[in-house]
């Protein structure tokens, strides 16, 4: 019995001990593939890329449901080889995640980026018009200066003629 008991316990441990690696490789993917869809849902990819990040959202729960049941007591009693496929499935399915996610987080930047863009050319649009006028206002002023430079040495000179006429 006591033989039993020690295999029993033995084969407990290393069942339990083995997919830690594994399991860790898993649990960061499944995490990374959130902290992508969270990165997404910052940026506005439910407005922008709402395909993509629902489909992130799927995969992510999927990953999750899959390291839920890999686990859970039952899942740590699969062979080792069945456990390294659920391991690479989860990996799979985190990485599809968090690509999808990573789609969704470039639309919305991209989006956002096309209205600064339109907003800086409005902008530009607007300062390009107002020196224009500046240049226009300052022709005009040149304009005038010079009309009345004119009229100011007409002046002078009918002034001189004036005084030669009174002597």
């Amino acid at each position: 019995m006591n033989v039993l008991r020690s295999m029993l316990m033995t084969m407990t441990v290393l069942l339990c001990a083995q997919p830690v690696f594994a399991q860790e490789s898993a649990s960061a993917a499944v995490e990374s593939a959130r902290n992508a869809i969270e990165r997404a849902r910052q940026a506005g990819g439910e407005r922008e890329g709402g395909d993509d990040l629902a489909a992130a959202r799927s995969w992510y729960s999927q990953a999750q449901k899959a390291l839920e049941s890999a686990t859970s007591i039952l899942g740590r009693v699969a062979t080792a080889a069945t456990r390294r496929e659920r391991d690479e499935e989860i990996v799979y399915l985190a990485q599809m995640a968090r690509v999808k996610a990573e789609t969704a987080e470039a639309r919305a930047r991209r989006a956002a980026a096309r209205l600064e863009l339109a907003e800086a050319q409005k902008l530009l649009a607007g300062l390009q018009g107002a020196a224009a006028i500046a240049r226009e206002r300052e022709a005009a002023e040149e304009k005038a200066k010079a009309a009345t430079d004119a009229d100011r040495r007409q002046l002078e000179e009918a002034q001189r003629k004036l005084a030669e006429a009174e002597r």
